[in-house]
């Protein structure tokens, strides 16, 4: 459990300072970053995606191999 909050944490604060940093970048440089912005946040959340449905994944393959089944053989009980 440490390890996982450990983890998380750091990969939150990681994202927290990318941003504060890329703020501070706009103001020292005078230049619109906002194209960097929405790409990074574009793919933040396609990973935080991925992540969520690692841990649906056995349960969306199990629906969607028991509903395979009934298309098949509706008639058969469900050896489960």
């Amino acid at each position: 459990m440490a390890h996982w909050l450990v983890g998380t944490t750091s990969v939150i604060l990681g994202v927290y300072d990318f941003y504060v940093g890329l703020h501070m970048w706009e103001q020292r440089t005078l230049t619109s970053v906002k194209s960097i912005n929405i790409a990074f946040s574009v793919s933040i959340a396609l990973m935080a995606g991925i992540y969520l449905l690692q841990g649906r994944w056995e349960n969306i393959n199990f629906q969607h191999h028991n509903t395979q089944k009934r298309k098949i053989a509706p008639n058969t009980p469900d050896p489960l």
